[in-house]
Formats: C-alpha cells, sequence, structure tokens
C-alpha cells in the first residue's frame, strides 16, 4: 500500500472522501498571474491561469484561501491544496516554476476534481533547512477525473514524484522526473493512466514504478534512464491480475535495479530498445524477482514465516508503544512526533501524536479528569486548526489505568467541510509531562467496535520505558 508520509493530510482526507460533489462553472477568459499569491487566489472552477516567466513561491502564499484551496500543515510547510474543481488549466510561460520550501509536505494536492491540466510547470522543491531530509512527494492527486500533466517537470529532491489514488483518466505527456528517492511514479486504484513521450532519469525507487490495483497503464515512447533501486516496475492486484500494463516504443538506458519486474504481475514491452542495463530484451526469462523477494512490497508473495509473523511494534518518541496488524501501512514524521497506521481498504486509520503539554503546577495522577479534559481541547483544537477537522466527542467512562498508564477514552464522531463525517476514538494516555493522543477514523463504526482490528491497536498501547 503506497501512501504519502502526511498524517495530517491523510486523516483530514480520510473523513472529506464521503463527499461525491464539486463545483462546475463555464471557463472564462485567462488570468495572468506573476506571483504565488495571485496564483492562488485565482484558482476557482473553469478558470484558465497563466503562469508568467518565475518562481511562485508558495510559502509567500500561505495566507491566501478560498472555497478552493486550503493548506495542508506539514511539520516544517504547507501543501497546496485544491479542492473540488472541473475544467481548470494551470500554464506556465517559460521558466515558470512552482516552488515549495517544505521538506515534509507535498508541493500540490490536487482531490476530488474533474479535467484539470498542468501545463508547462516547474515542480521544485528547495528546502529552507539545507541538510534536511526530504519525507514528502511533488504531485499527489485524490480522487481525479481526467487530470493531465503536460510539459511539466519534477526536480529532486523529493520521494515519490508523481502520486495518483484513485484517479481515472490521467494523461502525462511530455513530462520529466529526475533525482525523485522513493519512485518516478505511484499509481494505486486508478483506471486509465498514459505517459507519453516523457522521461525519467537519476532517480531510484523500491520500486522505480508501482502500480496497485490499477489497469490500462500504457508507457509509451518514453525515456527511462540512469535509475536505480529494487525492481524497476511492481504491479500488485489483489485478484491477481489486470487487462493491460504495457511499455511501447520506450528507450532504457542505464538504469541498474535489481530486478525488471516483481514475479506478481507481468507488464508488456513492444517495440522497446534497450542499454546498458541490469535487464535487457530478455528480462521476463532473467529479470523478475522470485517470489520471497517481494516481502518488501507487502504482497501476499512472501514466505510462510511472513505470513505467521504476526502483529508489527512500533515504539513511539513519546515513551509509548502498539501493535497493527501486518498489512497496514505505517506512516510517520521525521523524529516520529506524529505516527499513523492505515487500513488496507483505505477506510480507517489510526494516528499518535503529543496533545497536551501537562502545566509543571498540575498533576495528571492528582487531577485526573482535568488533565485529560484539557488535553481533549487542545487535541481537538489542533485538528481543527491544521486540517478543518471538528471533533465532537464525550468521555466514555472515567479515567483508568491499563498496563500501567493511565489513561482516558472518548468516543464519537468527526465532520469536516460541508457535512462530511466520520466516526472517532480517542485514547489520551498519561506520559509524565504530556498527554499523547491515539486517534481513530473509520467511515463504518464497526471498525471501531469491541474485538476490532483498531480496538486491537488500542488495547495494546504499553509503556517501552524510554522517552519521556
Amino acid at each position: 500500500m503506497t501512501r504519502s508520509s502526511r498524517l495530517a493530510l491523510a486523516f483530514a482526507m480520510l473523513i472529506a472522501a464521503a463527499g461525491t460533489g464539486f463545483a462546475q462553472a463555464k471557463t472564462s477568459q485567462p488570468i495572468t498571474v506573476s506571483d504565488a499569491k495571485q496564483l492562488v487566489g485565482a484558482i476557482a472552477p473553469g478558470k484558465t491561469i497563466v503562469l508568467k516567466k518565475g518562481d511562485y513561491k508558495l510559502s509567500t502564499a500561505y495566507g491566501v484561501k478560498s472555497q478552493w484551496v486550503s493548506w495542508n500543515d506539514g511539520d516544517d510547510g504547507k501543501e497546496l491544496s485544491i479542492n473540488k474543481v472541473e475544467n481548470v488549466t494551470i500554464r506556465g510561460a517559460d521558466g515558470a516554476r512552482i516552488v515549495s520550501d517544505s521538506s515534509l509536505s507535498s508541493i500540490i494536492g490536487l482531490y476530488e476534481s474533474k479535467n484539470v491540466t498542468f501545463d508547462n510547470i516547474r515542480f521544485v522543491r528547495t528546502p529552507s533547512k539545507k541538510g534536511s531530509d526530504v519525507g514528502a512527494g511533488s504531485f499527489y492527486a485524490e480522487s481525479v477525473q481526467g487530470l493531465t500533466l503536460d510539459r511539466c517537470s519534477f526536480e529532486g529532491p523529493t520521494t515519490i514524484a508523481i502520486e495518483l489514488w484513485e484517479c481515472s483518466d490521467a494523461a502525462i505527456k511530455r513530462t520529466e522526473v529526475s533525482g525523485a528517492t522513493s519512485g518516478a511514479l505511484s499509481a494505486s486504484y486508478t483506471k486509465g493512466l498514459e505517459l507519453n513521450a516523457c522521461r525519467v532519469s537519476a532517480s531510484e525507487g523500491y520500486p522505480l514504478l508501482y502500480l496497485e490495483e490499477s489497469d490500462k497503464v500504457l508507457f509509451k515512447g518514453t525515456k527511462f534512464e540512469g535509475s536505480t533501486g529494487g525492481n524497476f516496475i511492481e504491479i500488485y492486484a489483489e485478484s491477481g491480475g489486470v487487462d493491460s500494463v504495457a511499455f511501447d516504443g520506450c528507450a532504457f538506458k542505464g538504469n541498474k535495479v535489481d530486478y525488471f519486474a516483481g514475479s506478481s504481475i507481468l507488464p508488456s514491452t513492444v517495440n522497446c530498445q534497450f542499454a546498458d542495463n541490469s535487464f535487457d530484451e530478455n528480462w521476463e526469462s532473467d529479470s523478475v524477482a522470485p517470489a520471497s523477494d517481494e516481502e518488501y512490497y507487502g504482497t501476499d508473495k512472501g514466505t510462510a514465516d511472513q505470513a505467521d509473523m504476526g502483529p508489527l511494534t512500533y515504539k513511539h518518541a513519546s515513551g509509548l508503544s502498539f501493535t497493527y496488524p501486518q498489512g497496514w501501512d505505517m506512516q510517520e514524521y521525521t523524529g516520529q512526533s506524529r505516527v499513523g497506521v492505515f487500513a488496507p481498504d483505505g477506510k480507517s486509520l489510526v494516528f499518535l501524536l503529543t496533545a497536551y503539554q501537562v502545566p509543571a503546577k498540575d498533576q495528571a495522577a492528582k487531577q485526573a479528569k482535568k488533565a485529560f479534559a484539557d488535553a481533549y481541547a487542545a487535541l481537538a483544537k489542533l485538528l481543527k486548526d491544521e486540517t478543518g477537522v471538528l471533533l465532537s466527542l464525550k468521555a466514555d467512562g472515567e479515567p483508568y489505568t491499563d498496563n500501567g498508564l493511565l489513561s482516558a477514552d472518548y468516543a464519537g464522531g468527526a465532520t469536516k467541510g460541508d457535512g462530511e463525517k466520520a466516526v472517532a476514538r480517542v485514547r489520551l494516555v498519561s506520559t509524565g509531562g504530556s498527554v499523547q493522543a491515539m486517534v481513530a477514523l473509520a467511515a463504518d463504526a464497526s471498525s471501531l467496535e469491541a474485538d476490532s482490528e483498531i480496538d486491537g491497536i488500542f488495547a495494546s498501547v504499553a509503556t517501552t520505558g524510554e522517552g519521556e
């Protein structure tokens, strides 16, 4: 399961997934802009926006919001989030660059939209802190129909350059990807994707191209040069098959990877050229990963020992640990300040973060109700400010001690935007000078019931004796 490493965005979009509509408008005359504030302010349904040559630094426009545009917070910056628009084109003059100085937020996220085009845009990250590790991709699209990226470039440093989730009819044309460290392209639950006349170079990936439950994917006339990593392409589908994943007229040069393909599902290569790679035109017999090697990718092709390993354990920086089921995807922020685990079906998640610092004059053990009430209020404010998620929970019983940890439970719901809803559950845990919050959000109330997988995660919280 491939997901972006940004928890605030993930749980906000889980709730927003219930919404089905997006705004529509007739196209209008092009709007020409010259800075990031003007660009962000101009984004709306039916608009064609033309960028003059120059850098559009997103951090200068953080204060600009609208019905269509918001900002998803990361630890060191924000992602420009475009939501529920239709018939939008953002076109750059030669030399137009959209620039992010955040290492831990995507540059742009596009959600629940239709017929959106980015043309002649360079997506660039210039971290504000030199030497900081980059933990986010460049372009993320979710529930988008009719996405076009034409004459664009995605330059490192970046993790996954382009990531698609539940999209359809996506066309990536005459576009370059370079310097990606976690893959050039990831597409999950996406139907109809074509890369035409593109170039992928000097990137690394495990795998470089990842397709999960995605079909009708064509790489046409695309050059792949000088990349490294594990499998060049990994195709996974629970059903065990897809109709079509093909490379047609592509050129592979100087790529050094462990294998060309994973063994789950193989693509076809027609009229392709191979030169100085770790694989050649005989890749199907010489460069397919053995099934036992694919445990890295989280497929069902691992060994019997792997299947019997049971739940996985995560140790949080606060000194708490918890276990979560095999097959759930774990993501964390740098420094482990926040960590989340995501159900394979994408309909529920659990995350852990610091909710509240207990004032020195207070003692949580002696003033448990007050400490937990203050912590819940702080958590609710944090989620509202960062993601627009509104918690509506009530204390579920009295504070209690479990596994030696003073805790309190809250249960109820959460909303975002125009009535989009999810069920919610929170366990607050006192760890001396702070209160940690384990938060679960789910589309279905049954996911939070007793003996559910999430219930098991909540019950597994324990102390490691480390951290605070």
